[in-house]
């Protein structure tokens, strides 16, 4: 395991960086813990400039729109955005819909869905937890009735963030009601302007607005299908993987740690002594900023597993 990144990548890195100097400043960056509709829209321009880079999905395959690097590749991009505190978008096709289609997808499906995610045109949103299911997701009660060369979809989703934003929604429906849980279940995409989606307003705290995305006879065709009917639950894990780095949900932490060592040890403001000085704070910030680390290997020792296949 060789957490040293090449010549190529360390380049790559200073181009990234020097990016985002002169693309965000501070006062375009989100403030932590609040997503406003500002800084969502801010997030969606950088997106389409790191696009026109062919950064954006710098680890997918060329083939796929992207960049024809690695997981490596894409971790140092992630890792930066979230130090950098860019405003998420778009986060849901490029960390879980476009790996799910690659692995799992059709050759028309690749063709039709992956090229607009790697140009940043499009936003989706994820349909696993509902009213009456949450942590026990396999439990999940929203039925998908093949008709035909259709499906049906009845029930509902909850918790939906960027229900309003997105014009696709990734999601898991049960297409055999009388199989095991885990087995009855399957993957779609739904275009959200589909007859019979509705969405009922579910703000939070952050100043985000989710939703609670209804189903009232949906009609999808039979290609909105990923992978095989009624193994869903296990292309949805084997998915749910390459997002498992987490390194820019870690860096955008790091960041608000790094702010407050800062805060530490600049002169208290009554004048007195920095609390940095203080040896209990000290003590604190020090088992804090190992835990960091750690985090930070464990980041990226998943990446690297990744791109070593």
């Amino acid at each position: 395991m060789d957490f040293n990144f090449t010549p190529q990548q360390n380049q790559f890195r200073e181009e990234l960086r020097e990016f985002l100097r002169d693309e965000v400043p501070v006062e375009k960056q989100e403030v932590f813990g609040l997503l406003t509709e500002e800084q969502y829209q801010f997030g969606r321009e950088i997106n389409l400039k790191l696009a026109e880079r062919n950064w954006l999905t710098i680890g997918w395959p060329e083939e796929h729109g992207g960049g024809g690097k690695g997981p490596i590749e894409q971790g140092i991009l992630a890792e930066d955005l979230g130090y950098w505190r860019v405003p998420k978008s778009q986060s849901i096709g490029l960390g879980i819909v476009g790996p799910a289609i690659m692995v799992f997808g059709t050759q028309d499906q690749k063709d039709r869905y992956l090229g607009p995610i790697a140009r940043a045109e499009v936003e989706y949103c994820q349909g696993f937890s509902e009213p009456n299911v949450g942590s026990d997701l396999a439990s999940l009660e929203l039925r998908a009735e093949r008709d035909g060369d259709e499906y049906v979809l009845n029930g509902s989703k909850m918790f939906t963030s960027y229900a309003f934003h997105a014009d696709y929604m990734y999601l898991l429906a049960r297409t055999d009601p009388d199989a095991q849980k885990h087995r009855g279940i399957s993957m779609f995409i739904a275009d959200l302007k589909t007859p019979g989606i509705s969405l009922t307003p579910l703000p939070y705290i952050n100043g985000e607005m989710a939703a609670q995305t209804h189903f009232d006879n949906v009609r999808l065709p039979l290609s909105c299908l990923i992978g095989e009917e009624n193994r869903g639950w296990y292309h949805a894990m084997t998915t749910l993987d390459f997002e498992r780095s987490g390194l820019w949900r870690y860096a955008n932490v790091r960041r608000v740690f790094d702010d407050f060592v800062e805060f530490c040890q600049a002169s208290a403001p009554d004048g007195g002594q920095p609390l940095a000085e203080h040896p209990l704070v000290r003590h604190q910030l020090a088992q804090r900023r190992l835990g960091m680390e750690t985090w930070k290997l464990l980041c990226w020792n998943v990446a690297w597993m990744q791109s070593s296949g």
